[in-house]
């Protein structure tokens, strides 16, 4: 029974990345609601980078812009750009990267400077990179969330540590730092949660 169901998943992935324009179908369907063996199938076959005529204030979309920007991949049917990473694992964050399609050749550049700065599509571009076509997705979100957590406790381990710690010990106590007056909203020992657990006024 399992092996068929695998079968079935795969050669639904296989039609879409062979008969179908992938970029679409993801639109139409995200990568993070389909099963695990079409997810393997779509990052296996690496991003779409057809020919695209895109032309706007006299310039055109140029084939070798898909080599400079690794991220950056291409609808026929929408005749857009888009990226890749954040199509797949953060499809509603840019609505023009990952929804309506890039179409401005004027600005290509500059846009997409702007585009890779963002937290975002930094963690979008990380998860793929480091996507095992043998893991689940949801492994790599855990990691990622993770990895964000320990950023943050790092952060903060510094003049709010005695604080938090105090907090944890005393959660009723209001306190200050500055100007601003504290309160615990809701009380828990983990260090990790400590930024959700406060609230300023």
């Amino acid at each position: 029974m399992h092996s068929t169901v695998f079968v079935m998943a795969q050669l639904r992935a296989q039609e879409i990345v062979t008969n179908r324009d992938v970029v679409s179908e993801l639109i139409h369907k995200s990568f993070l609601k389909r099963g695990v063996a079409e997810q393997r199938l779509v990052v296996q076959q690496n991003r779409p980078k057809p020919k695209l005529a895109i032309r706007s204030d006299g310039r055109a979309f140029r084939q070798q812009w898909y080599e400079k920007k690794d991220w950056l991949c291409g609808s026929e049917v929408r005749q857009g750009l888009f990226c890749w990473p954040c199509l797949l694992f953060k499809p509603r964050v840019s609505t023009t990267w990952t929804l309506v399609g890039f179409k401005n050749m004027q600005g290509f550049l500059s846009d997409c400077q702007k585009h890779e700065k963002p937290k975002s599509h930094m963690e979008a571009y990380k998860m793929l990179s480091t996507f095992d076509i043998s893991e689940r997705v949801d492994i790599i979100f855990s990691r990622a969330r993770r990895e964000e957590i320990e950023r943050f406790n790092e952060e903060v381990n510094g003049p709010f540590k005695d604080v938090a710690v105090a907090v944890a010990c005393n959660p009723l106590l209001p306190w200050s730092i500055g100007t601003h007056t504290c309160h615990v909203v809701v009380a828990e020992r983990r260090w990790h949660s400590f930024p959700e657990t406060l609230c300023f006024s």
